[in-house]
């Protein structure tokens, strides 16, 4: 078994306050009567667990008995997906079998996303077309940021390889395996974490000047960064995973790119020891899909 991987952090990172780490990060809704978005079906109610759990929750989830959390979690989940009621959600639960009692149905909704957070790529296979794009989308939500990259390594041609989905076509992009954040990981072979705010460390000025010129023509504003390495089970690298801009817990305004440079208050976060810690499990899962 591989060493656990070794970290870089540019400044020290921020361990989250725990009020701020157990928030639920509801979807609002006007027009729901508990004032929260309410999932429709099993699938979207996993969809909307990943966006409003934060990653402290979601490791928790991962090690812990689901009756522990009869009465805090599954206790909201209650309340506010109207589980007392009859919501499609509940219909949904009960087409499938489910008791419609709103304890068992809390208790199943918190097992099925037990299982989903122990295996979130389950149902993406290596060769099809999509694969990569399947699992960018699912980090994002599952470590709660804005963006986030596979890059597999292209030994042959000293390349890192991604596929990106532009106008619902499947792209792939490719750069030199030595450029970039994701470059320095590949060559060092140890994360990379850039706490908020990315602008001010004048530490990185040359390697962000290096990428301003991509990102100004978008005017996309990086605030956090963190990039990983992928390694096999025999503990050789081929790829990373880099994420960008972890979300603020909270409702606020999205990203308006006409106030570039501003950073806007969704993205002023940093991503957490936690975060490693979970991403470095994902990654696992990873490495058997692109190896």
């Amino acid at each position: 078994m591989k060493k656990p991987t070794e970290v870089i952090e540019v400044t020290p990172v921020p361990t989250p306050e725990t009020n701020e780490s157990y928030r639920i990060n509801a979807t609002p809704d006007p027009d729901s009567p508990t004032g929260v978005y309410i999932p429709v079906n099993l699938e979207e109610a996993i969809t909307e667990l990943d966006k409003m759990l934060s990653v402290v929750v979601k490791l928790k989830l991962l090690e812990d008995s689901i009756e522990d959390y009869h009465f805090s979690l599954g206790l909201w989940l209650r309340n506010n997906w109207n589980l007392w009621k009859n919501p499609p959600l509940v219909q949904n639960l009960v087409q499938m079998g489910a008791s419609a009692h709103p304890d068992d149905l809390g208790s199943l909704l918190l097992q099925g996303y037990q299982k989903y957070l122990k295996s979130p790529f389950w149902d993406i296979e290596s060769l099809e077309e999509e694969a990569h794009v399947k699992i960018q989308e699912r980090l994002k939500l599952l470590l709660n940021c804005d963006r986030a990259t596979l890059w597999v390594l292209d030994d042959g041609r000293q390349q890192l390889c991604a596929k990106v989905s532009i106008s619902n076509k499947i792209q792939e992009v490719r750069i030199s395996q030595f450029a970039g954040f994701a470059g320095q990981v590949i060559e060092s072979q140890k994360t990379l974490n850039i706490p908020f705010d990315w602008y001010e460390h004048p530490e990185n000025e040359e390697m962000r000047n290096s990428e301003m010129g991509s990102i100004k023509k978008t005017n996309y504003r990086v605030c956090s960064f963190l990039v990983m390495p992928i390694f096999t089970a025999d503990e050789k690298i081929i790829g990373v995973v880099q994420l960008v801009n972890k979300i603020k817990p909270g409702q606020f305004p999205p990203y308006n790119p006409q106030n570039w440079p501003e950073a806007p208050e969704c993205w002023q976060n940093s991503f957490s020891n936690d975060d490693e810690a979970f991403l470095e499990k994902l990654n696992q899962q990873i490495a058997t899909i692109i190896n």
